[in-house]
């Protein structure tokens, strides 16, 4: 199939029906919204790369779907999903299925090296966030759901580490296709990472704090 051809209903009705209502289950920072956004960015960066666009949509819908199930290795477990659902065969070949697995294995940003086909660095590129202030809320909806014995503040260090560690000066979050949206979200945590007091106010702007939010 080439990029510019329209993904068939019936597959995009099935990943809407049946895969992404499991996104429901993660914390609200990988939620369907966080899935949809990916495969936004999926076919752009698709269409770039000249690939098919019905891979790049379907290993966006899997690759944090497991995500509820075992965080620490939800990629793995994404991918074998994939490879294992046997409705994704009657769109895709034994080839295709296997380069959409190695892609969802690949695409954390704490991958060891680069990721193995294309796919995968779509992918990957598509999973980066490029606002700071959703990375801040997904950071702390993650801390709450799985670290809920920390006070706030201690809370707000930790998503101040994981900001360091994800997007500092040798951050592990990597790009494989030119994204200014990535690159300016990178200059704002840089200042905010630099000034305590601005990046206080930047976790307090939106009050994520109090139930509900």
């Amino acid at each position: 199939m080439q990029n510019e051809i329209v993904p068939r209903q019936e597959l995009i009705e099935y990943l809407n029906e049946e895969i992404l209502p499991e996104y429901d289950l993660n914390d609200k920072g990988h939620g369907q919204d966080h899935a949809r956004y990916v495969i936004r960015r999926s076919i752009e960066f698709g269409k770039q790369a000249g690939c098919d666009i019905e891979m790049c949509i379907t290993c966006a819908a899997y690759h944090d779907v497991m995500h509820h199930v075992d965080k620490d290795n939800h990629e793995a477990l994404g991918a074998q999903r994939l490879y294992e659902d046997k409705k994704l065969r009657e769109f895709f070949s034994e080839e295709q299925m296997l380069i959409m697995k190695e892609a969802v294995e690949d695409h954390r940003s704490s991958l060891d090296g680069t990721p193995r086909s294309v796919y995968g660095r779509v992918l990957s590129t598509a999973d980066r966030s490029t606002d700071f202030r959703t990375v801040i809320k997904r950071s702390f909806y993650y801390n709450r759901r799985h670290r809920n014995d920390l006070t706030f503040y201690e809370t707000m260090e930790e998503v101040r580490k994981h900001i360091e560690e994800k997007y500092g000066p040798n951050g592990k979050a990597k790009t494989y296709f030119y994204d200014p949206d990535f690159e300016n979200m990178k200059k704002v945590f840089a200042e905010l990472l630099a000034d305590d007091k601005k990046f206080t106010e930047a976790y307090l702007e939106y009050k994520m704090f109090r139930d509900g939010d």
